[in-house]
């Protein structure tokens, strides 16, 4: 297909298209189920009103299924960090305000966060059997709610323009409490290894930098919602584990092993 790839992950290639708007092209392994569930996802919570691009229409291309986007202004907040490492305090801000805005909106019909959890942590090999039953108990403990969680919100996914944020990627949306998707996102930020193609230079400021965004990110975040990290606290063990399901890279997964997993 001659048209310009703008990015890709491990289940779509997103393009141009024309007339502002973007294709997100589904790779070939994809179920159809999983294609169709993303689709519903983002017409549930695209209905509360949230800073995200709008859903076209679905189409084929070489026998491919995709989706058309509204094409969103601007770069990821990933990107302006690339550009002005510096600026990772007034980022971190950015980002807890923009998770803010979603979580005063609620959607019941949303899958809920603590079944998801427990289905990602039944995917993970290798776990001692004790402390998969002492994850599931702590997961039955922690509390409900109806608040929408973006459910993998970070720096890659929050595009920022004339001072507006736009979040994509809503597949893992979910029902609960927020406290949950602060702890997903404190994981994400503290523990998610840059992708290879990420200039050498930036990459090492970066893990530099990574620590005052997420200071300024939790600082501010908990400042406005009433909240501290004892409230988020017993949520990291689930997610820690529950990011273990997916493909991560060997350090990411070794550092999550060894400050969760490993006891001694």
């Amino acid at each position: 297909m001659k048209r310009q790839l703008m990015g890709y992950g491990a289940t779509s290639d997103v393009y141009e298209w024309h007339d502002h708007t973007v294709l997100k092209l589904f790779k070939p392994h994809i179920e159809d189920q999983m294609i169709d569930y993303e689709g519903l996802i983002h017409e549930i919570v695209y209905a509360k009103g949230l800073s995200m691009p709008r859903l076209i229409e679905e189409i084929e291309v070489e026998g491919r299924r995709g989706y058309i986007f509204e094409r969103i202004n601007g770069k990821t907040i990933l990107f302006h960090l690339t550009k002005k490492i510096w600026k990772a305090y007034f980022y971190g801000k950015c980002l807890a305000r923009t998770q803010l805005n979603i979580h005063e909106k609620t959607a019941p019909l949303l899958p809920d966060v603590k079944e998801h959890l427990r289905r990602s942590i039944n995917k993970v090999v290798d776990l001692p059997v004790d402390l998969v039953e002492a994850v599931m108990n702590t997961i039955n403990e922690l509390p409900d709610g109806e608040a929408i969680c973006h459910m993998d919100f970070h720096p890659r996914n929050v595009f920022y323009y004339e001072k507006k944020a736009t979040v994509i990627d809503w597949v893992t949306a979910a029902k609960g409490h927020p406290a949950a998707d602060v702890a997903r996102t404190f994981i994400l930020l503290k523990y998610e290894a840059l992708h290879k193609e990420e200039p050498r230079v930036f990459m090492w400021m970066f893990y530099f930098a990574r620590k005052i965004l997420i200071w300024s990110y939790l600082k501010a975040y908990f400042k406005v919602a009433g909240m501290d990290f004892d409230m988020i606290k017993p949520w990291l063990l689930p997610m820690a584990i529950a990011r273990m399901s997916e493909k991560v890279g060997q350090d990411e997964r070794a550092a999550l092993y060894q400050d969760f997993v490993v006891l001694d």
